[in-house]
């Protein structure tokens, strides 16, 4: 499925969940890259956004992927693409290198946070409408990472709201949430993500973390 825009994934979402509207909701945004279909959405729910703040690992066995990510916590999420008897044979031969990319990351993560000026704190979920937001995703890293965050806390209910999504991602947004809308599911080889936009992003990072920050104090 194609979309004007991310503003217009966020809006096309959000009338799918006209339920949770008004309820005190916080949208996780799971990517950078979907931080304007959460503002999207936020506008439309009166709704809250949490940034989902993590940083990905090369697998030392091939450069092009990864091997998963750090949390915010500090906490190791492997990429799901991986079996865990090569995660143990990974950890064997690259222990240091893997070690050095944990604690680079990990100095980015707290940079990262430390920028940030809207709350970070993951307690916010707890007993609150949870929803879990992306524009296209192709891998379900970012959905364990989310599962991660969200395991120690007690959310209402936890929604899944993406727009397109391989067939593997689909799943695991079915088996993971409460309740899961889903726009597309794409077949497993597809184009860039940003294939899917007529439009880009007209904001840099900063500018839309500051929007989600905004919205935040207006529905508080």
């Amino acid at each position: 499925m194609y979309f004007t825009d991310r503003m217009a994934l966020g809006n096309k979402l959000a009338d799918t969940l006209t339920n949770v509207r008004g309820t005190d909701a916080v949208l996780v945004c799971m990517k950078p890259s979907s931080m304007m279909v959460a503002v999207g959405m936020a506008i439309k729910l009166r709704a809250s956004i949490l940034p989902l703040f993590y940083e990905k690992l090369t697998n030392p066995l091939d450069t092009t992927a990864k091997l998963g990510a750090l949390e915010q916590s500090g906490e190791f999420c492997l990429n799901p693409s991986i079996t865990e008897n090569d995660y143990e044979y990974i950890k064997q031969e690259f222990m240091a290198q893997i070690e050095d990319q944990k604690r680079e990351a990990m100095s980015r993560l707290n940079q990262a946070v430390n920028e940030y000026h809207g709350t970070t704190d993951p307690h916010i979920l707890n007993n609150r409408t949870v929803i879990l937001v992306g524009d296209v995703m192709m891998n379900s890293l970012e959905l364990e990472v989310a599962k991660l965050l969200l395991k120690p806390l007690t959310p209402q209910r936890v929604y899944g709201a993406v727009g397109n999504v391989t067939i593997d991602v689909s799943e695991q947004f079915r088996i993971n949430t409460d309740e899961s809308i889903v726009l597309d599911v794409l077949p497993s080889s597809v184009m860039g993500e940003d294939h899917y936009f007529e439009s880009q992003d007209v904001y840099s990072v900063e500018e839309k973390q500051k929007l989600a920050i905004y919205i935040a104090q207006y529905w508080a």
